[in-house]
């Protein structure tokens, strides 16, 4: 799970392993604070990444093959997709989530300022 702690404390799929994004590169090899042994060791193993909708977990997938795991794949709907297809979610304290309370979690909570101008052109 490469969400960041709070997202993870709020729901989680049940034995998923929180690694955040951000050190990901450093989680998954020795010698540094951020090491997770049990990902270290997981080169050879299935590895399937997860985030809240697929899009993080895409990038982490592909950081894991460059580092050298050789089965790796991405949850292409993340827990989101979890949740629609009614599987279990666990909190940070192991206490199944009921998936009806789930959904303001993923209801989107965007600021006016952070939504695209309406005259904005994509630079190409």
């Amino acid at each position: 799970d490469v969400r960041e702690p709070y997202e993870y404390e709020a729901m989680h799929i049940e034995g998923s392993l929180l690694v955040p994004r951000g050190i990901l590169e450093s989680a998954c090899e020795w010698d540094y604070e951020e090491t997770e042994p049990e990902l270290v060791m997981a080169r050879e193993r299935e590895v399937v990444v997860v985030c809240r909708s697929g899009q993080r977990s895409v990038l982490a997938a592909n950081s894991l093959q460059v580092l050298g795991f050789k089965n790796v794949a991405s949850l292409e709907t993340g827990i989101r997709g979890w949740k629609d297809y009614d599987l279990p979610l666990v909190d940070g304290e192991g206490k199944n989530v009921d998936l009806d309370d789930a959904d303001e979690y993923f209801t989107a909570h965007v600021r006016e300022d952070q939504l695209r101008p309406k005259d904005w052109v994509d630079p190409v």
